[in-house]
């Protein structure tokens, strides 16, 4: 009996692995992550500290090879970085300790009924945001993006202050892609 409960958990394990494997696999090469990258080494070259927030099951930080101090917070998903402060809970909860040099949010606004409020936190946690979003995807493209159609305009509504930078991407569907200066810059 008890054979078969072990047999049946690590058959569950290998499933439940190869499920975030297979959700990073499929993404791990679109082009805006490289994007998100280009713009940290630009704008946070010098970055100690980095926290992403809602990476669901991707393995993007590990890719932020130049900061030493990583965290990563979602909501749904228990991050499983190694080497990583890994987070399962609200961002918008989550008291930090200080201010990261480096904040990424990608794909995630367009998800939540009050982007405004999400944005504000991000400016709020870190010197360099960087976020993407959509792009002027037509609504019902995605059935849990309640925010779509997203374009310019959009974005600077929920963020309430320019970028420094952005770029439209285009992988299989049009992602824009924008670093912003956090509010805090203590």
């Amino acid at each position: 009996m008890l054979t078969t409960v072990k047999g049946k958990i690590k058959k569950f394990l290998r499933i439940n692995q190869g499920n975030k494997n297979r959700y990073w696999n499929g993404r791990k090469n679109r082009i805006y992550y490289q994007q998100a990258l280009t713009f940290a080494k630009q704008y946070a070259p010098d970055a100690k500290t980095v926290i992403d927030v809602g990476p669901h099951n991707t393995q993007f930080l590990s890719r932020v090879d130049w900061v030493s101090s990583k965290t990563a917070i979602d909501l749904k998903h228990m991050p499983s970085l190694p080497g990583t402060n890994n987070i399962q809970g609200d961002f918008l909860e989550f008291v930090p300790k200080d201010t990261f040099d480096l904040v990424f949010c990608l794909q995630v606004l367009e998800h939540l009924e009050s982007p405004t409020l999400f944005a504000q936190k991000l400016l709020e946690t870190g010197k360099i945001v960087v976020i993407s979003v959509p792009y002027q995807w037509p609504p019902g493209t995605r059935k849990n993006h309640i925010q779509d159609p997203v374009d310019e305009n959009k974005l600077l509504s929920w963020t309430k202050k320019p970028w420094l930078e952005k770029a439209i991407i285009t992988d299989d569907l049009p992602r824009l892609v924008a670093v912003f200066e956090g509010t805090n810059k203590n």
